[in-house]
């Protein structure tokens, strides 16, 4: 019995494994075909500045399947490697962040108010996150832990909607300059995490 739940348990994690390869190398690839290749951004900037949204697409679709997977092992490891590619996001941002690189994000050499709300709630998130990342530990047995664990997620998701959207919108309301007439990759992950936060909700309110 025991060796069946060793066998089960690899099984999953091959399978999660396996997924987060699948969700990185999918950012990558649309990251590099819309920026690169249809786009105007040369390839130079691949390694900071593309990859950048590739981390950042990535950590916030592991958000998603951490923030909904029913189980707490799931939950901790789409959590860690999320965790990891956020850090590596908010690394590569503030090695990247300037008007040259995100004139979006500028006036006159200042950083607009939507860029400051963009960047401290992106920072929020990440803090708000942190909590989920101790599920599988005595912590977990706890049920004020539990209940932070889960208004902390909640907190954060509303916080990334806010952090994925609230410099970038006005770009997609203008898709002639979608690259290749593809979305940018913010509006993909913003229309995600408004899909996976509607289903919280729905299953909150509907606990059956």
């Amino acid at each position: 019995m025991k060796s069946f739940f060793i066998i089960k348990t690899a099984e999953t994690t091959m399978k999660i494994k396996n997924k987060i390869q699948l969700i990185f190398t999918l950012c990558l690839v649309y990251a590099f075909v819309r920026y690169s290749i249809l786009g105007q951004i040369p390839l130079q900037k691949f390694p900071l500045f593309i990859m950048n949204k590739v981390w950042a697409s990535t950590a916030l679709f592991l958000f998603c399947f951490a923030f909904i997977s029913p189980k707490k092992a799931n939950k901790k490891v789409y959590g860690i490697i999320c965790f990891c590619c956020s850090i590596i996001h908010i690394i590569f941002s503030q090695i990247l962040l300037s008007p040259q690189n995100y004139n979006k994000f500028y006036f006159q050499d200042e950083l607009t108010m939507s860029s400051q709300i963009c960047l401290s709630f992106g920072l929020y998130a990440f803090i708000c996150f942190i909590p989920s990342l101790f599920l599988n530990n005595n912590l977990s047995q706890n049920e004020s832990f539990k209940t932070l664990c889960k208004k902390s997620s909640f907190v954060a998701s509303f916080f990334l909607l806010i952090h994925s959207s609230i410099a970038f919108y006005p770009s997609w309301l203008k898709n002639d300059l979608w690259h290749g007439n593809l979305p940018p990759i913010s509006l993909i992950c913003f229309c995600i995490l408004v899909i996976v936060v509607l289903i919280k909700l729905l299953q909150k309110n509907n606990p059956t």
